[in-house]
């Protein structure tokens, strides 16, 4: 199996606190820095003091290398505390059309549809393949041996990185990853009924009915172009194959690992149970679980922990009801403070929310809908007993799952303490099973897929059409 001599890797969410992809990168670096030690960069969008929130500028390191741009190098403060390079791309505004028809020509990106964020992120991801291109070509110069490196691309916002290193940099071996395809996170997320028709959906036709177009043409090509494509559960294979037309190499599920610790208290008084993630009533499930503790015939303390929230207290029947916007900050201490979660998603590729419970020793709630549910499904792990409890969801059950949940909430409060222990232990052990220290071992598989692609190509013309660069 080959490995890289360097891993690099980029996100929108690197050093950028704003959703789950931070988690997963933040949370893989110690073990990354395990396999390659002061080899792993991270590149990242440069936000200034938001950024500075957990990054510490070196200006010792890569002493020597003219970047392209302007960059600033240094440490994210996270475990591991892995090289991070952080950048604007304000200098590609007035080369973007430019860029855009290059990226027509030679890879079928179709970028006359954009709007929104589709213009920063994909000159984002342009400027990425500059920065890793010219850091590569440093390190070569330096080491005067070629040394064997693959970049890898989280989601749509950094696809075009994949485009500027095939037709620039083709030594570079590339990985691309799609934590929820962009077709299939809109269907559910337009209230359409993604699971009773999903071998109906054509993600071009749904691309152009949704006016997804450019975002969904430029992941289709990134996983297309890439050496090693990739996904975090078989839920979003499946997607992956019919919405992209793309099957990937290999699914990479997240683990996650505990950024510290926190000891769990004992307490008496009403059940603490709560939900939370973004703002995606349907998607996360908030609806249905708001719902169901409505029907819960017990004393409850519950906890929405959402961000961009104010914080809002109420009671409905025997149920306290708590909004906490603290999802960003003190998230993992309001977590472990809880005696149960429950994350009843309708959309999930993956599940970070149930697994950072049961990493945290707090039994939960989840369902097949979510990436997590199905793996512990797959392990033979589906009862709150046993750490975890997987519901079924469908595109027309509501009423079922919310019942099921209440009913799974009294089964809990009537445990005796003991049985409570039993349980947040087991769901303690769901979390071992689920850390990086056991599922790194799909991206050594592909770094090694991705390795041997490259190194066929090296030595072959990069075939760049019209050069923006």
């Amino acid at each position: 199996m080959k490995k890289p001599d360097y891993i690099f890797e980029t996100s929108w969410e690197v050093c950028n606190k704003v959703g789950g992809i931070y988690a997963v990168l933040s949370t893989r670096a110690a073990k990354m820095e395990e396999e390659c030690p002061e080899h792993v960069v991270f590149f990242g969008p440069d936000f200034g003091e938001h950024s500075d929130m957990d990054f510490k500028e070196d200006k010792k390191l890569f002493k020597g290398w003219q970047a392209p741009i302007p960059v600033r190098i240094g440490h994210w403060q996270v475990p591991g505390k892995p090289i991070a390079i952080l950048y604007n791309w304000d200098h590609l505004w007035a080369k973007k059309n430019d860029i855009y028809g290059w990226a027509w020509a030679n890879f079928g990106v179709k970028s006359h549809a954009a709007y929104g964020d589709y213009d920063e992120s994909c000159l984002f991801g342009y400027a990425t393949g500059q920065v890793m291109a010219s850091l590569a070509a440093f390190i070569e110069v330096k080491t005067k041996q070629r040394p064997a490196i693959v970049a890898h691309a989280n989601e749509w916002q950094t696809a075009f990185s994949i485009f500027y290193l095939r037709a620039f940099c083709p030594s570079i071996g590339t990985l691309f990853t799609t934590h929820a395809t962009s077709i299939g996170r809109s269907i559910a997320g337009n209230g359409k009924p993604l699971y009773d028709y999903f071998e109906g959906y054509d993600g071009d036709q749904m691309a152009e009915e949704l006016n997804m177009v450019s975002k969904h043409s430029a992941e289709k090509q990134a996983a297309i172009w890439a050496d090693c494509f990739t996904t975090v559960s078989d839920l979003t294979a499946k997607e992956c194959k019919q919405l992209l037309n793309k099957p990937v190499d290999i699914v990479t599920p997240n683990g996650f690992n505990k950024p510290y610790e926190i000891k769990k208290t004992a307490h008496k008084g009403k059940l603490r149970i709560g939900i939370a993630g973004r703002l995606e009533i349907k998607n996360k499930g908030i609806d249905v679980f708001l719902d169901a503790v409505s029907r819960v015939r017990c004393p409850l303390e519950v906890y929405v922990m959402i961000p961009y929230l104010e914080r809002e207290d109420y009671r409905v029947g025997e149920v306290d009801i708590h909004f906490v916007p603290v999802y960003l900050k003190d998230y993992f201490k309001r977590l472990a403070a809880l005696d149960l979660t429950c994350f009843p998603s309708y959309y999930e590729p993956w599940g970070y929310t149930p697994l950072e419970s049961v990493a945290y020793g707090v039994p939960t709630i989840t369902t097949d809908k979510a990436g997590f549910g199905l793996w512990c499904l797959e392990n033979h792990i589906e009862t709150i007993e046993q750490g975890v409890e997987v519901i079924h969801r469908s595109d027309s059950n509501y009423y079922d799952v919310a019942n099921s949940i209440a009913l799974t909430v009294e089964r809990f409060a009537a445990m005796s303490d003991i049985e409570k222990a039993a349980a947040s232990h087991a769901a303690a052990l769901v979390g071992k099973k689920a850390d990086w220290n056991a599922f790194f071992k799909y991206y050594r598989k592909a770094y090694d897929i991705a390795l041997t692609k490259s190194l066929k190509r090296v030595g072959a013309k990069p075939s760049n059409g019209r050069s923006t660069k």
